[in-house]
């Protein structure tokens, strides 16, 4: 009778076994589905030479876009129409022995600029694509119009801009290319307070000239909501954020203050904004963190250390919208998916158990946090994420560069998208997701899988030559070169 009940037992232990594993297997089936089943939204018959490089012009207003197809001996300008189909496209040759690298692009009076910096003779060298005469013009100019140590070189509705800052000084300079014309505006913020992590008082110069774990001294992270940011974008100390016709640039190296600077692209005033921090319980044996997104004309403020982490939501005016508060001891009761752990790769994920294992990891790691629309609310991502890791498992600085390990091979330094994909590769993040309504206040509910993270799924399974990634009205398109069937395919997410 013992027997038959050990058996019987057995029977059990084996039948829970296999149901699980069936359950196993079904989602292994069904994740591997849908990253390998996204369907092509267009694909067009196109070659291209190879060892080429590839940039897009978007052009939204005239519902077109371009590619900017570069070789060691040609740049050929391909017009698409808004249904990706090809309207014409313009050639002509690479300058001998020169080394260029494009610095951003303008659309002005019908016609496509595109500005190249040559680092060796010190030139900008301008392109003039005019797609009616099928014309294409070149001019050079002299690098040394422009003062100061670049910071920021962006293009926004249209207009390329290169911004510096002087040395020791308060004063940028906002260099407007309209054109052939280059436009230099000076934006003196003397007499502003800003503090450095050591709470000292020093001028802006100061401020930009340091470096940190993950980022370079004069240096800023791009933020747009073309692709949402990742965490290892948020997480960085100096961010810059593109508003419509305002940008803010933000410094959050000061433990207690988040320091906003925006400046009005149309008349360049600017406007200084202090923004205190969350004060939270202290915690003698960690390390506090803190740091700041701006998203829908407010400002999320974020401090932790091991044990507490606490988030206020704030407008411009410094009024208090909502606050989110957590502790070692409880679960987090305003986050709506398990926190999630990845070691190198999206597909090396696991899930964290606990509150304290998400606050530890926060605390070693370098906390941020980022918003994006989801589903007529706002996804609120807070986590920590790590510098790049060597095949040894050691820790790399974030001084060499986002493209370690990238998925998208981008020679441009202008490709946000591709860099934003690119970014948590070859890293440990640790991070999970909160759901706000339109006032910023916690609501239930699921979160699906987010277009982002299919996109970085099936960028990881499907990498080939000429890769891309751009937004073109409103919609996420991820391009890919077939250089056996001579097509080139995009796919939307």
């Amino acid at each position: 009778m013992n027997n038959f009940r050990f058996k019987k037992s057995n029977i059990f232990v084996i039948y829970f076994i296999i149901k699980f594993m069936m359950k196993y297997i079904f989602f292994l089936l069904f994740f591997c589905f849908s990253i390998y089943s996204q369907e092509i939204y267009k694909s067009i018959e196109v070659d291209f030479p190879k060892k080429s490089e590839l940039f897009q012009v978007i052009n939204e207003e005239n519902d077109e876009f371009l590619f900017l197809v570069t070789n060691s001996k040609t740049v050929r300008a391909i017009r698409f129409d808004g249904a990706f189909q090809i309207k014409d496209s313009l050639k002509y040759n690479y300058p001998p022995k020169s080394n260029l690298n494009i610095w951003g692009y303008g659309y002005n009076n019908e016609k496509y600029y595109t500005y190249w910096n040559e680092t060796k003779n010190k030139n900008i060298h301008i392109n003039m694509f005019d797609f009616n005469i099928n014309k294409i013009e070149t001019k050079i100019i002299s690098k040394t119009a422009i003062e100061g140590f670049e910071i920021k070189s962006i293009t926004l509705n249209n207009v390329f801009y290169i911004i510096t800052i002087l040395k020791d000084s308060n004063i940028l300079h906002i260099y407007k290319f309209d054109g052939y014309d280059l436009k230099k505006n000076v934006v003196n913020l003397t007499g502003i307070t800003l503090l450095d992590d050591s709470n000292k008082r020093v001028n802006l110069y100061k401020m930009i000239n340091s470096s940190f774990e993950l980022e370079t001294s004069l240096s800023f992270q791009t933020i747009t909501q073309e692709t949402p940011a990742s965490l290892v974008f948020a997480a960085k100390q100096r961010k810059f954020y593109v508003d419509g016709e305002k940008v803010h640039f933000t410094f959050d190296q000061n433990i207690g203050f988040s320091q906003v600077i925006t400046v009005d692209l149309n008349n360049f005033t600017f406007k200084h904004y202090p923004f205190s921090k969350p004060i939270i319980k202290n915690d003698e044996y960690s390390f506090e963190i803190s740091n700041s997104f701006i998203f829908k004309d407010k400002i999320f403020l974020l401090r932790s250390n091991k044990k507490n982490l606490k988030i206020e939501v704030k407008d411009f005016e410094k009024n208090l919208i909502s606050t989110f508060e957590a502790n070692d001891e409880n679960d987090i009761s305003f986050l709506n998916t398990d926190i999630i752990q990845e070691n190198q790769s999206i597909k090396n994920r696991k899930i964290l158990g606990k509150s304290k294992q998400f606050l530890k990891s926060i605390d070693r790691l370098n906390g941020g946090l980022t918003c994006f629309n989801y589903n007529n609310n706002i996804c609120m991502t807070i986590g920590g994420v790590s510098p790049i890791i060597d095949n040894n498992n050691a820790m790399m600085s974030g001084l060499m560069g986002g493209l370690v390990g990238s998925l998208i091979y981008v020679a441009f330094s202008t490709n946000y998208n591709a860099d934003n994909i690119n970014s948590y590769n070859k890293r440990e993040a640790v991070y999970s997701h909160s759901l706000l309504n339109e006032n910023f206040e916690h609501v239930t509910g699921t979160i699906g899988d987010l277009p982002f993270d299919k996109l970085r799924n099936f960028v990881l399974s499907n990498d080939g030559e000429l890769s891309n990634v751009f937004k073109f009205k409103g919609q996420l398109y991820y391009g890919l070169f077939n250089s056996e069937l001579k097509t080139y395919n995009f796919y939307k997410f």
